[in-house]
């Protein structure tokens, strides 16, 4: 693959019966000689623990094949509180103002 940003947009939910399947592309993806690895999560609806596991998969792939691994466009509010509560946001690049904006309204609400 001779591109250098590359975009993957999974939709619905990223779980136990999704998250192998999606892993495999984007490690596909990551092993092509990329710079940027975009996943726009737009339409995802739903994530759960499998989910952050691919997402972790990935990002050491991308540290070890040295591209950068971004996640853009969180609109499910569930998937947001997923990455909030298991800190996971702090590891990820990630671009998205609404998660942004929940992260300080829940730090805001521990003080």
């Amino acid at each position: 693959m001779n591109t250098q940003i590359v975009t993957v947009k999974p939709s619905g939910r990223i779980d136990s019966n999704t998250a192998k399947g999606l892993r495999q592309q984007l490690e596909s993806i990551g092993h092509s000689n990329i710079k940027t690895l975009i996943l726009d999560m737009q339409s995802v609806v739903f994530m759960d623990s499998f989910g952050l596991g691919m997402l972790i998969s990935v990002l050491k792939l991308s540290r070890a094949m040295k591209f950068d691994f971004i996640i853009h466009s969180i609109t499910s509010e569930q998937v947001k509180d997923l990455l909030i509560l298991t800190q996971t946001y702090k590891l990820l690049k990630i671009e998205s103002e609404c998660l942004n904006f929940k992260i300080r309204e829940y730090a805001s609400g521990l003080q």
